[in-house]
Parts: C-alpha cells; sequence; structure tokens
C-alpha cells in the first residue's frame, strides 16, 4: 500500500469516526493535503473508502493467535477466557470504538463481507461456547447445534468487553477498571 492510501485511510477514519460517513471528498482533501481528485485516483467513490476503512477495522480487531488460545485445553478455561477478555478489550482506543459504533450505526455491521455477527460467532462467541460445552461434558456444537439462547449468552459476556470502550470512547463516561483489573 502506497503512503498516500495509507494517508488518505487514517484521515478517513479520524473523519468518520467523528462526524460519521456524511463526510465530503472535501473534508478529507483538506485533512490530507490532497485535492479531491487525487483522492479519486486512490478510492474511485467514497463508498469504495468506507469499504476499505471499514475493512481494516475488522482486520485490527482481532489477533490470530487467540484462536489458538480459545482452543487450548491445556490451559483452564477461566484463565484462556481471563487472557482473552483483557488482551481484546486493549484493542479499542477512540477512534477505532467511534468507527465501530458509526458503522454500526449506518447499516455496515450487517452487510456481506462485513457481517458483524458471523464475525463475532465464528470468531468469539462459538469458540467460547465450545470450550464451556467441554467443560461440563456436553456435546460439541459439531455434534449439536449452537442454541440461540448460547448464542445470545455468549453475546452478554462478549458485550462486557465491548461496552467498557464504548462508555469511555463514545460516551465520555468512566470507566472503572480494566477486564485484568477485575478479573484479578
Amino acid at each position: 500500500m502506497k503512503e498516500t492510501e495509507r494517508q488518505i485511510l487514517r484521515a478517513a477514519e479520524v473523519l468518520f469516526a467523528d462526524r460519521g460517513f456524511e463526510i465530503t471528498w472535501a473534508d478529507i482533501a483538506a485533512a490530507t493535503d490532497l485535492t479531491p481528485g487525487v483522492l479519486r485516483r486512490y478510492f474511485r467513490t467514497k463508498s469504495l473508502l468506507v469499504d476499505k476503512v471499514v475493512a481494516r477495522l475488522l482486520a485490527r480487531r482481532w489477533r490470530p493467535e487467540w484462536d489458538a488460545l480459545l482452543g487450548n485445553r491445556a490451559a483452564p478455561l477461566e484463565r484462556r477466557l481471563i487472557r482473552f477478555f483483557t488482551e481484546y478489550q486493549t484493542q479499542g482506543n477512540r477512534i477505532s470504538t467511534r468507527l465501530w459504533t458509526r458503522a454500526g450505526l449506518a447499516g455496515l455491521h450487517s452487510a456481506g463481507r462485513y457481517s458483524y455477527h458471523a464475525f463475532v460467532v465464528a470468531r468469539v462467541i462459538g469458540p467460547m461456547l465450545r470450550e464451556l460445552r467441554h467443560e461440563q461434558d456436553l456435546p460439541s456444537p459439531e455434534q449439536r447445534p449452537l442454541l440461540s439462547a448460547e448464542v445470545e449468552l455468549g453475546y452478554l459476556l462478549y458485550g462486557s468487553l465491548a461496552f467498557p470502550n464504548t462508555r469511555m470512547h463514545v460516551f465520555d463516561l468512566p470507566v472503572y477498571g480494566s477486564a485484568a483489573e477485575i478479573a484479578a
């Protein structure tokens, strides 16, 4: 990726997070010291720019090593979940949390390749529920599909990771301790 493209993406992330996806090419051009024509050479439409920003955001929210961590039965499940929750919660900062919230409000979480539900169930809730079932000697999700109530319980646990960042970065409210501090 060229430096100019990175510059455009960084400026767009900040502007989208602070002001929403309705910003104009002129706003992005002013933030990058580029002309709207130069912006269009890199992104023909604002929709393509939004797609790229959201794709980068989703990619940055996940570390591949978490797949192995959640499934590593050599470590106690409680310790794995605390470590995952602690590390995952640190992925959010003001820009990414506000951008993620705006993307959800704009309907981008349910859009095909950015399906928030599919991502969270595949990467977090499914593995977490698989391990909880294993701990209780219950059938695996392959043997008995997850119940909607189980998925909802998983979302409640997952929400405990996300909401402190939302309180802090979207609502500007205090957060009383990190996941690591609370679990200690």
